[in-house]
């Protein structure tokens, strides 16, 4: 613009000092350069329009940048995944009958959990198991505690802490199979200084003369001490229907035609596990307090009152940098015939990481039935199992 003002003035100072003749000639020129200059100024107008609106664009797509990290920073990133498969091969031999052999995905599990906020946390697990459950929702909790502790209220489908069932062996301890229980329940509990208190109700699948109500009830206390290259764990336990369990449920409503049954038989555990350095040793009872009805699960005409066991050590090691564990483990139940568990059961095992989180194991398994006495075959089996494991 003061260029225009400039080019004017110029132009007039000459009108004003030349002759007539050349006043059409100037007039051309001034009228050309006025032309030229509003072309500059429509381009520099619309160079300024184009810079303003990619400004725009700029703070805009900062924007949206930011709210989606700070979505994120509140669900997406606050979500953890972890899964595990199993698949296993496997054959056995019988003392007197037939041997047979499988393969099979054993074990299909994927977890999910999800820090709410600093109080709230949500977990759901999936599993599959090939021989015995359809994939499907096996726990949903939700867990309130305060950041810093030392309480917590969990509520939900879970397995219930009645045992610990800790083992380096492939196929689960006999404790496990007697006493592993998955129901809804309210859990209130505290933890502080190695310590842990908790207490939990719900509403068994054994109904008390008929009763349809919460009237199932158990506790659990545990302590763990680290010193160094030594570590324990102890934990003890009391549950007031041991027939609520998973695989005693079953059991007495087979036997009875439903699971109405005629009184509470409480259950309790006691486990233990010791680590130094590679070493691990590890214990765990489980069993009945009381006995059953005979016609709810029987024990040589009258009423069982099944007992199980497991005793187990392991040497763990590297070689190469690969993770090796050898396990030694000896089991055994009581009064436990009716429940299809052998009386006793030892086992031998050796496992390795071939690959980050890629493990192989084998184990031999030898099993002997209850006596002919007892009202069992007396027989004995022989089982051996690998097992190619992922977890992630």
């Amino acid at each position: 613009m003061q260029k225009k003002i400039l080019y004017t003035a110029l132009l007039g100072a000459l009108l004003y000092q030349s002759p007539a003749w050349a006043d059409d000639a100037t007039e051309q020129r001034l009228n050309t350069l006025e032309q030229r200059l509003q072309m500059l100024e429509q381009r520099l107008q619309q160079q300024q329009r184009m810079l303003t609106e990619k400004d725009q664009h700029i703070a805009q797509l900062q924007t949206t940048k930011k709210s989606a990290a700070s979505g994120s920073d509140q669900w997406f990133d606050k979500i953890e995944m972890g899964g595990v498969i199993e698949v296993e091969a496997s054959h056995h031999d019988p003392e007197n009958g037939d041997s047979s052999n499988d393969l099979s995905v054993a074990t299909v599990e994927i977890g999910l959990a999800a820090q709410v906020n600093d109080w709230t946390k949500g977990e759901v697990v999936f599993l599959y198991e090939e021989d015995d459950t359809d994939f499907g929702v096996d726990s949903a909790t939700i867990t309130v505690s305060p950041p810093e502790g030392p309480w917590f209220i969990t509520a939900g489908q879970f397995g219930l802490p009645f045992g610990r069932f800790e083992t380096n062996l492939v196929s689960d301890p006999l404790t496990l199979e007697l006493g592993e229980i998955y129901e809804t329940s309210l859990q209130a509990g505290v933890e502080m200084n190695g310590f842990m208190a908790s207490a939990y109700v719900f509403n068994g699948d054994n109904k008390k003369q008929g009763d349809d109500k919460i009237d199932n009830f158990g506790l659990d206390l545990g302590y763990s001490l680290k010193q160094g290259d030594m570590t324990w764990n102890a934990a003890l336990g009391y549950l007031n229907d041991v027939g609520d369990t998973d695989a005693m449920q079953d059991t007495i409503a087979d036997n009875l035609g439903s699971n109405d049954v005629a009184d509470h038989v409480p259950g309790w555990f006691v486990s233990a596990v010791f680590e130094y350095g590679p070493f691990i040793v590890i214990g765990e009872y489980l069993g009945a307090a009381d006995s059953f009805q005979a016609n709810e699960l029987a024990w040589q005409a009258q009423g069982a009152e099944p007992q199980t066991w497991n005793l187990e050590a392991a040497y763990a090691y590297q070689v190469a940098n690969k993770e090796v564990s050898v396990a030694l483990g000896y089991q055994g139940s009581d009064e436990a015939l009716g429940l299809g568990l052998p009386e006793n059961r030892w086992l031998l095992a050796f496992s390795v990481g071939i690959l980050d989180n890629t493990s192989l194991s084998f184990e031999w398994a030898h099993d002997e039935d209850y006596g002919v006495d007892d009202g069992g075959s007396g027989d004995s089996s022989h089982a051996f199992t690998a097992q190619l494991a992922v977890e992630f």
